[in-house]
């Protein structure tokens, strides 16, 4: 195997994870968005009833939250502005470790910080977004 090979094997590597994990955001929230962002936050408002956070903060967040995943999920599976979508949704994920972790739903943070491993890989190994719009509009404005 030569380091072509091997560097044509790890970019199509990264290209279908960031394709699944981009797939797996925009579907789940798309569906939010469709079944109405307000029924959404009527329920996050329901479960962080009795913590310390403010109500306010609570409902927007979700009101919101469906909309920034799904064009995190679509600039994923495009690969355009990988690098920033990727370091929104790991904020993002870290956000939801704190609510799910004020709430003590430590199941749904195990869940969770899986997402943020693999946040973690698609960034440290952003070098290999070579099958993406990113790579295909750079090469264009050259």
């Amino acid at each position: 195997m030569t380091n072509s090979d091997l560097w044509a094997d790890q970019a199509l590597a990264y290209t279908l994870l960031r394709l699944t994990l981009g797939v797996a955001i925009f579907v789940h929230r798309a569906n939010r968005i469709l079944h109405g962002v307000h029924n959404f936050a009527a329920g996050m408002d329901k479960d962080f009833v009795g913590t310390i956070m403010p109500a306010l903060m609570v409902h927007l967040f979700g009101l919101t939250l469906p909309f920034f995943e799904a064009v995190i999920g679509a600039l994923l599976i495009v690969g355009l502005l990988t690098r920033v979508a990727l370091v929104v949704g790991a904020l993002l994920i870290a956000a939801l470790v704190f609510g799910m972790t004020v709430r003590e739903q430590f199941m749904i943070v195990g869940i969770q910080l899986i997402y943020a491993a693999i946040y973690f890989v698609l960034i440290s190994n952003v070098r290999h977004n070579s099958i993406s719009l990113d790579r295909f509009l750079r090469r264009r404005s050259r």
